[in-house]
């Protein structure tokens, strides 16, 4: 059985959503980031504590979309992910990584300053790219 390893707030939903829509036997191990003493049983499996990962027999994986692209590939064929010859193929690949690779870098700024960051600290109805200006005006 394939053992996912995540929280409820973590990509890990990417790959519980994948084996949901695939039917596969599952199991979630939840890890809390923010615990005072980390799991060991989590740090054996990823040593520089990130989320997600999976475990598969053998095989262990970081990385969701990595997760999902695994999953898809040794458990497919599958609808979510049309085949290689398919003419719609190139623009799934984009789409897949466009996420990670091109827009999850320009929503981090605007989540962690209007949502993650401490109350005090967090900056709301500012443009991503923008950051407040210092109390000495050095930084805009």
């Amino acid at each position: 059985m394939i053992t996912v390893w995540g929280g409820q707030t973590s990509r890990s939903i990417r790959a519980v959503w994948v084996l949901e829509e695939m039917g596969l036997p599952y199991r979630v191990r939840q890890v809390d980031m923010l615990a005072a003493e980390k799991d060991q049983a989590w740090l054996a499996v990823n040593p520089g504590d990130f989320l997600p990962a999976i475990q598969d027999g053998d095989v262990t994986m970081v990385e969701s979309v990595a997760i999902m692209e695994y999953l898809m590939g040794r458990y497919g064929p599958t609808p979510l992910q049309p085949s290689p010859d398919d003419a719609a193929f190139p623009t799934y690949q984009q789409f897949l990584h466009m996420g990670e690779a091109g827009l999850a870098t320009l929503m981090m700024v605007p989540l962690v300053s209007g949502f993650i960051a401490p109350e005090a600290e967090r900056i709301i109805g500012v443009p991503a790219g923008r950051a407040r200006a210092s109390s000495d005006g050095c930084c805009s």
